[in-house]
């Protein structure tokens, strides 16, 4: 397993506002015209997401930093070892944001993302800094965002729409979520869109891949049902289980505590309740 990357995200709000500031991303590249025809059937709706960019160790001599308010606030995290100006510049050079929205920034939180493998995953900077009014002139492929139009993008997605990004949401939206809707905390897991967490789990799956995913699906009321040819299920939540090692059934076990667990792996159909 190689060395984790790391990233900077920026939250640029307007405290008097609410809003926040997100950016149109990059749609993924077209496949070849002789594979894509299929593709191009489902075209993915614009992705809107705090803008980031790759957080790079610092090469050669030290240049001028920006200072961050509660830089030294999270154990394990030393910001002089990165390159923080040239992720924002990156940032802002990227998404043509004006010199306006520079100024001063704070530590937000420090996220290690669960490991999925077969990488050490993404640890992300999270930045906020605020303006005191909005700056209109901004590139068209940038706006200005609610918290509530954001939570209500992401609560009720519809054909076509708008949809928010991880970044938004790990950053600056699942806090306003009620914690009902997260797995076990202790566990490295996650959560996006609401109500649905990835937990990386021990399995037998190749190399040089070392884990399989344990989707928790939270229901948003006390009863919820599932319906398949060969199953079925109802409960306040759901857990899908595609075949992880027993070194880690405890696990399995404390997740799934007064929830129905469903366990599918090849031709073997299992279910059981705990």
């Amino acid at each position: 397993m190689g060395s984790p990357s790391y990233g900077l995200a920026a939250a640029i709000t307007i405290p008097s506002t609410g809003e926040f500031l997100v950016v149109r991303q990059p749609r993924p590249p077209s496949p070849p015209a002789e594979e894509g025809e299929d593709y191009r059937r489902f075209v993915d709706s614009d992705l809107y997401d705090l803008p980031s960019a790759p957080l790079e160790p610092v090469a050669g001599e030290p240049r001028s930093e920006v200072a961050i308010a509660g830089a030294d606030s999270v154990a394990g995290l030393d910001l002089s070892r990165f390159d923080v100006s040239a992720a924002l510049d990156q940032i802002f050079d990227r998404f043509g944001l004006p010199d306006g929205m520079r100024g001063e920034w704070r530590l937000l939180k420090y996220v290690e993302e669960a490991e999925f493998g077969p990488d050490a995953g993404v640890k992300t900077v999270f930045l906020i800094g605020s303006l005191l009014s909005k700056l209109d002139a901004l590139p068209e492929s940038c706006k200005w965002m609610t918290k509530e139009c954001a939570l209500g993008l992401l609560s009720e997605a519809k054909p076509g729409s708008d949809r928010i990004g991880q970044y938004a949401y790990i950053g600056l939206l699942n806090s306003e979520l009620s914690s009902n809707s997260t797995a076990v905390p202790e566990l490295p897991s996650q959560e996006y869109p609401p109500g649905i967490t990835l937990v990386p789990m021990k399995s037998k799956t190749l190399q040089p891949f070392r884990t399989t995913n344990l989707v928790v699906v939270r229901a948003t009321n006390a009863s919820g049902g599932s319906t398949c040819s060969d199953f079925f299920a109802c409960g306040d939540a759901l857990l899908l289980d595609p075949g992880c090692s027993s070194q880690v059934h405890a696990e399995v076990r404390a997740i799934s505590s007064d929830c129905l667990l469903i366990k599918k792996t090849m031709d073997i159909h299992e279910v059981s309740f705990t």
